[in-house]
């Protein structure tokens, strides 16, 4: 296909009833018959965009109906959700959906929003467990969303500021702006970059706050902490320990590693997962963000196995089958729900196959 053309303008054009022509629409059909998992998803979108077609007159309870019933289908696809926040009456969120040749289409309502606080809007990108996204920014810079991850930002980003808010975990790619620093605030942790490549995972759940950067230079800071602002090297990971009680004497721990691998920390963008001497409760925190499924204990003593290997494109199942003839563990399934539990009670034994395990050393 000729790389002039604009598959997403012919593909905009037909969903908001432009004209397009003959030949843009045999050049349309021919890329979806080239590209049958995206044929797939575009007709999924019309749908979508149907229903999120609001009249100006609908009753605001009929708007909240419809949002819900749309949202709905969304999370169902597992597709990224785009909405607004702001303060003041709610009427119509706007929710988007990152399908066709990897662009995010905005849908929704605009013409209902209050335009008297349009400045106190905040554009939030929601990725829900057991997907992934990439999202362009108003200035140019590129995040991929990690499973159950979000960011946000308000109007002025890209004009008076580049600040973001992370809760999960995002690979940046950012693009220089001398005028404004592109910060992320991520439970707390400050992280400002230039133009630069870096990782932040930033899971509310989680023990730590880590950055990786693979590229340029980036500058931390949290907020309190006795340490004045850090700076990080290419092959450089920043993790702040979270304090263990929420009280103005205990601000966490920071520690900097060096030379490390990066890829074990950005793998996920292109859907693998390194996993190196990693504790079965950590595995099981990227499993359920990768898989969209829960998972939980009978023994407590399984979260200290530990695995090593690398995931691509496996199913869950086969996953958990790689594990059960490592070690002494086996599964059931229900649904999203899975439940470890020891196959046998005699002492542990460890078999280093295709993901060898190991003890959990004192």
């Amino acid at each position: 296909m000729d790389p002039s053309v604009n598959i997403e303008h012919i593909f905009l054009n037909l969903l908001e009833g432009g004209e397009i022509s003959a030949e843009e629409l045999k050049i349309l059909h021919a890329w979806l018959e080239s590209n049958p998992d995206e044929a797939e998803k575009y007709a999924d979108f019309r749908e979508i965009w149907a229903l999120a077609s609001v009249p100006e007159n609908m009753a605001e309870s009929e708007c909240r109906e419809g949002y819900r019933q749309l949202e709905k289908r969304l999370r169902a696809k597992r597709w990224p959700v785009i909405r607004m926040e702001k303060q003041g009456r709610l009427r119509v969120p706007v929710l988007a959906a990152a399908v066709i040749a990897g662009m995010v289409i905005a849908i929704g309502a605009l013409h209902l929003w209050d335009s008297r606080i349009i400045r106190k809007e905040r554009f939030v990108v929601e990725v829900p467990a057991g997907s992934r996204s990439v999202t362009i920014l108003p200035d140019g810079t590129k995040v991929t969303l990690n499973g159950d991850s979000k960011i946000s930002y308000d109007q002025g980003y890209g004009r008076s500021n580049r600040n973001v808010d992370l809760s999960g975990e995002g690979y940046f790619e950012v693009v220089h702006n001398a005028r404004h620093t592109f910060s992320v605030c991520a439970a707390g942790a400050m992280v400002a970059a230039h133009g630069t490549v870096f990782n932040v995972k930033a899971y509310p759940e989680d023990p730590s706050v880590e950055t990786t950067l693979v590229k340029g230079s980036v500058s931390i800071e949290i907020p309190g902490h006795r340490k004045e602002r850090m700076f990080l090297k290419p092959s450089e990971q920043f993790t702040w320990l979270k304090p263990v009680v929420a009280d103005d004497s205990d601000k966490g721990r920071v520690l900097i590693s060096k030379g490390i691998d990066t890829e074990r920390y950005t793998s996920w963008i292109s859907g693998r997962l390194i996993i190196q001497s990693e504790l079965l409760a950590d595995l099981s925190l990227r499993l359920e963000r990768k898989y969209d499924v829960e998972i939980s204990f009978e023994e407590q003593d399984l979260k200290n196995l530990r695995f090593t290997g690398v995931l691509e494109d496996e199913t869950i199942e086969q996953v958990l089958e790689v594990l059960k003839i490592t070690s002494n563990l086996d599964f059931k399934i229900s649904g999203r729900e899975i439940v470890l539990f020891s196959c046998r009670k005699t002492p542990l034994t460890f078999n280093s196959k295709s993901i060898p395990n190991e003890p959990n050393l004192p």
